[in-house]
């Protein structure tokens, strides 16, 4: 039985005041339920068209939405503590990043935002159960692929614990070596954690640092890459020849997996193979926006549908007046 820290719901940001004097204790229990949330895989997967579908229709680099709705998946998922069975992929990074005094999700209110809107027109329109924990970890997935990633199969059936204020102390930090990565992968109930330190950090490729470096392993605003729109393997060359991208804002943590002694080869491996990178990104993404939730049903940690993948490459974001795209379901969005 997993144990959950919770305090009273605070979902649209102000009043933090109000919630922060009540810590409770009680006892949850995350699994996967496709078909007990959406009543059935056929419903589900119109869901995961839908989900898909609102991000083309809704993020962008242009307002910094898209790099940071790929960013809120790791917030919400990476939360996780395996020695104490806490946090996950729940939902709960929308109250802590409302609460405003988790300094591991500045600036993640962009995003924030966004799925606040989102969800309850995709609610209204298509699919009535979608719960936040599965947009949050789609809206990740289709976020990469509007950078040019390749589709991320994902489930659907994460619940919601709009409750919860998981525990973020420890959070991997820009500070963090190459060992202290690891760590807390391990921790976050990775199973390689080795793995996916080298491979999860590639996501600091797309997008732009927006708050302010309070210490000297941030290297200021700006963008992180010189293709910060473009989400393939360019991140570990950046990473590895600092000297070569000296205005560029990758923290001091991508610099030392680049040089860890467990660390180096995968890296050095994923710099020159594209296709070697992108199987374990999927891999690694999959399995991590499912820490927390006990896989049914017959899926594991790396099984998932790509409805509505790559459908609407190609698609204008942000368009008012777009067609509807779902079998015998209303426009979205209109």
């Amino acid at each position: 039985m997993q144990v959950c820290k919770v305090r009273p719901s605070l979902i649209t940001r102000g009043a933090v005041a109000l919630i922060l004097s009540t810590l409770l204790l009680v006892q949850c229990r995350n699994t996967l339920q496709p078909s007990g949330i959406y009543g059935t895989y056929t419903h589900a997967k119109e869901c995961m068209r839908a989900i898909r579908l609102a991000a083309y229709q809704n993020l962008a680099f242009s307002d910094g939405s898209l790099p940071n709705c790929l960013r809120m998946a790791f917030h919400d998922a990476a939360t996780y503590r395996r020695s104490r069975d806490t946090g996950g992929a729940n939902g709960s990074v929308l109250n802590e990043v409302a609460a405003g005094n988790y300094s591991a999700h500045a600036g993640l209110n962009i995003c924030h935002d966004k799925v606040l809107d989102i969800v309850p027109r995709i609610r209204a329109d298509a699919c009535p159960e979608l719960t936040y924990a599965d947009a949050i970890a789609v809206l990740g997935a289709a976020a990469a692929e509007m950078a040019g990633f390749q589709s991320i199969p994902m489930l659907l059936g994460r619940p919601d614990n709009l409750t919860a204020f998981d525990d973020v102390d420890g959070f991997v930090g820009e500070c963090f070596d190459s060992d202290a990565q690891i760590k807390f992968w391990a921790e976050a109930g990775m199973s390689d954690p080795t793995k996916a330190a080298v491979t999860l950090s590639s996501a600091h490729g797309v997008g732009t640092v927006r708050v302010s470096p309070v210490n000297n392993c941030k290297l200021g605003t700006g963008p992180m890459t010189p293709s910060s729109r473009t989400f393939d393997n360019h991140y570990y060359d950046v990473a590895a020849n600092p000297s070569a991208y000296p205005r560029q804002r990758l923290l001091f943590s991508d610099r030392l997996l680049a040089n860890g002694s467990a660390t180096s080869g995968l890296f050095e491996t994923y710099r020159t193979d594209q296709s070697a990178w992108a199987a374990a990104f999927t891999q690694q993404f999959q399995e991590m926006t499912m820490l927390g939730v006990q896989p049914s049903g017959g899926y594991g940690v790396n099984d998932g549908w790509c409805d509505g993948c790559g459908e609407y490459r190609g698609l204008a974001v942000r368009s008012s007046s777009l067609p509807g795209v779902f079998r015998g379901l209303p426009d979205l969005f209109p």
